[in-house]
């Protein structure tokens, strides 16, 4: 993903004063508490204490020229995928119940390497910014479990139906992070460089936790038009699907021997996944004509929102 534009609204450099005026970070918390992000920028003087005449701190202050404006780049590359190991069984009794089952292992693997610069294009050497870099390296990577339950009954030679059950995968993850900036802020500080390996004995950032993810329940049913025996007879066939997914049971929750803060942070993020997501149904109807030896299908789909705000809409519909 690239992109890059001219702005004279706003700066990657603002969520770093926000957190540390939030916070109400003294200069030891900015030196240090925020080896990924604040920090960098504050050690290469990105952003700045403000002081009074006395020299009391006042807060913080970018040193980002936004009135005049600033030129700004984004480079983020990002590879990865979910993968799943699948252990599954079938039973046939008289054609007419089919069960199935299995045991899902999904492995996760993703990684962005990201790359951010702003730079004053505006010609002035003397304003006290030329440029800053961020560049950030994440990696993360998780195994976990799952479990799926079918069955299929054929009601008649031409009706079938069906239910599945999927439980949620049960998912430990493990978050890798490093991140460098430099800042050229000319005469006020020169060229500064920093680094969260050097500020975090050359480790990388760890973040250990489990995640579980919602359950599905599916409703099938099928419908043959015409004799089921011999195929070249067949006339078509109609089939809808009917899914449940409870989004609002997702969890995050701390590794073991987490501290009691990490314990709350991902409370706080459960809470807010209760108070923002809701289940909701997915709806897929397809239906296939045969006109020998032409076939012609179509397909509706309804995604419902999975959010409880009415201005979050996320419904979605498809065509096929």
């Amino acid at each position: 993903v690239q992109y890059r534009g001219f702005n004279t609204t706003s700066s990657f450099s603002e969520q770093y004063l926000e957190e540390l005026i939030s916070d109400r970070a003294d200069t030891i918390a900015a030196l240090s508490n925020y080896i990924f992000g604040s920090s960098l920028a504050y050690r290469t003087y990105l952003v700045d204490k403000d002081v009074d005449a006395a020299g009391n701190l006042l807060g913080y202050q970018s040193l980002i020229p936004i009135s005049t404006g600033v030129q700004q780049e984004y480079d983020a590359i990002e590879r990865g995928g979910i993968h799943e190991i699948n252990l599954t069984y079938g039973a046939n009794y008289d054609d007419r119940l089919y069960l199935g089952g299995g045991i899902g292992i999904p492995i996760v693997s993703y990684q962005r390497n990201l790359t951010y610069s702003e730079s004053d294009i505006s010609g002035n050497g003397n304003n006290d910014f030329n440029y800053f870099t961020f560049n950030e390296r994440f990696k993360s990577s998780g195994v976990g479990v799952n479990a799926r339950l079918g069955m299929i009954y054929k009601a008649s030679q031409l009706v079938r139906v069906g239910f599945a059950m999927h439980t949620p995968s049960l998912l430990g993850f493990r978050d890798e992070i490093r991140a460098s900036m430099t800042t050229d802020t000319e005469a006020y500080a020169g060229v500064k460089s920093e680094t969260s390996d050097a500020l975090n004995s050359g480790n990388a950032g760890v973040r250990e936790y489990n995640q579980t993810t919602p359950w599905r329940f599916i409703g099938s049913a099928s419908f043959v038009l015409r004799d089921i025996n011999d195929t070249k007879k067949q006339r078509g066939f109609i089939s809808a699907d009917i899914e449940y997914v409870t989004h609002g049971s997702s969890r995050f929750t701390a590794a073991t021997g987490a501290d009691e803060v990490t314990r709350n942070y991902y409370r706080v993020v459960n809470n807010a996944i209760k108070e923002l997501y809701k289940a909701n149904f997915n709806i897929k109807v397809g239906a296939e004509l045969k006109f020998d030896p032409i076939m012609v299908r179509a397909g509706f789909a309804h995604f419902g929102s999975p959010y409880r705000s009415k201005e979050l809409n996320a419904s979605r519909m498809q065509l096929s």
